[in-house]
């Protein structure tokens, strides 16, 4: 018994010891911490949470008056958030009201602020909902967007827009007299019932269906999508299908020189020739697919044509090597980060890519966006080709093409707005 009672005081003396000498090793470098300074960013931190806290529980003297007014550059993450939106004065004001309306104003930001959850925007002189956000990423949003911006300024300034027309392979075109389309152009299928869709115009796509829209967003024409996509057989027996339901529609094809949504061209007239010209009369009517011989004879033509107008399109070796030179020995810098162009071979077009610790490119595509669905009545910065990003073995889409394509006033604009919102909804809780 007293040896053990001689264990514990031994331990309890040594415990005690540390704790004093840790006790001693906090209150230096508490010491060392106020006489330089170090500890006023920790300590101004908690002021600005406690006056945050304050604010909303009502205990601030200013708010018998109904509002707390502070400065956004005192606010914790205020200052950051100002140099986001390029603001270098430090004026702007976050006003806290009792009645639940948080407000941004008096300063360049501009008026903004948050009513039962709902952001608005004071212009014209009355407030209405600021419902143009981004919903990804900020950052990557960003990142895209400046991304594709400089990668087509590379292409624009290298003067190769000739050869992105020349990609474009002809459209083969199925007609139905009951209103049902079948379109294919550079290996992709549309088969709609009630009208053709054209990239140059403001389709929207809404569930199964496609919808035109005018300037001010308001629905023209809807149009029903029975296939999307990239297979011949598919997409086929979809048309007949459609065609042969009830009375068979009369059936016509035809094929155009290529084409190019920001170049006016001249298509054929009328809606072509009949079904029979391209197919026989195997069934009972010659101007009708109303036998299954004759879809069968249809897949084999169109994969005769589908293989020439792929040749038609594929640049020449001298081509690629025009592309290459062009472009040869190009840099851009991306948010700080710089890559290295260059261009990588396809079988149909090649990849122009931009290469640092990861990897981006810009991919042909024939229905590059031309209008914004985002933004009604905005036009789109148009280059036929789309942002692609390489992965373990591919290329494949990257960010979404309403955002990056926006030009530069309209980006600034919903980015901005973006930022002011999620700083509203962080600190108006």
């Amino acid at each position: 018994m007293i040896c053990e009672n001689k264990v514990g005081a031994v331990n309890w003396t040594i415990g005690k010891l540390l704790n004093v000498v840790l006790l001693v090793i906090v209150l230096v470098l508490i010491i060392y911490g106020i006489t330089t300074g170090g500890l006023k960013p920790l300590i101004d931190s908690l002021e600005v949470k406690f006056d945050e806290v304050q604010i909303l529980l009502g205990f601030k003297e200013a708010l018998y008056s109904g509002c707390y007014k502070t400065k956004i550059v005192d606010l914790g993450g205020g200052e950051e958030f100002l140099v986001s939106l390029g603001i270098v004065g430090r004026d702007a004001v976050l006003e806290i009201c009792r009645d639940g309306v948080c407000s941004i104003n008096e300063s360049e930001i501009g008026a903004y602020r948050i009513v039962k959850g709902v952001v608005e925007k004071f212009d014209d002189g009355e407030w209405s909902v600021c419902g143009l956000v981004f919903g990804d990423r900020l950052s990557s949003v960003k990142f895209n967007w400046e991304m594709y911006h400089k990668g087509v300024d590379v292409l624009e300034n290298a003067g190769v827009k000739d050869l992105y027309n020349r990609g474009f392979t002809r459209q083969f075109i199925l007609y139905g007299d009951g209103d049902v389309y079948a379109i294919w152009q550079n290996g992709y299928w549309r088969v709609t019932g009630g009208g053709k869709i054209s990239n140059a115009e403001n389709w929207v796509k809404e569930g199964e269906n496609w919808v035109l829209k005018d300037w001010c967003g308001k629905i023209i024409k809807k149009v029903k999508n029975y296939y999307s996509g990239t297979d011949d057989d598919e997409a086929i027996d979809v048309f007949a299908e459609e065609v042969r339901r009830g009375y068979d529609d009369k059936v016509y094809w035809q094929e155009t020189i290529p084409t190019k949504p920001d170049v006016e061209y001249i298509s054929g007239f009328g809606h072509g020739e009949i079904i029979g010209t391209l197919v026989g009369d195997i069934g009972w009517f010659f101007d009708k697919l109303d036998d299954d011989e004759e879809v069968e004879k249809l897949k084999l033509e169109f994969k005769k044509r589908k293989k020439m107008y792929l040749n038609e399109a594929r640049l020449s070796d001298d081509d690629v090597k025009r592309l290459g030179d062009a472009i040869k020995g190009k840099k851009i810098n991306v948010t700080g980060k710089e890559f290295e162009v260059g261009a990588e071979g396809t079988r149909e077009f090649p990849i122009v890519s931009f290469s640092g610790d990861e990897k981006f490119g810009l991919r042909h595509s024939f229905n590059a966006k031309m209008n914004s669905d985002f933004i009604p009545g905005v036009k789109l910065r148009y280059f036929p080709v789309n942002l692609v990003k390489w992965g373990e073995s591919a290329w494949s889409d990257v960010g979404n093409e309403e955002y990056y394509r926006l030009y530069e006033r309209n980006f600034k604009e919903v980015y901005e707005a973006t930022l002011i919102s999620q700083f509203l909804r962080e600190k108006c809780k």
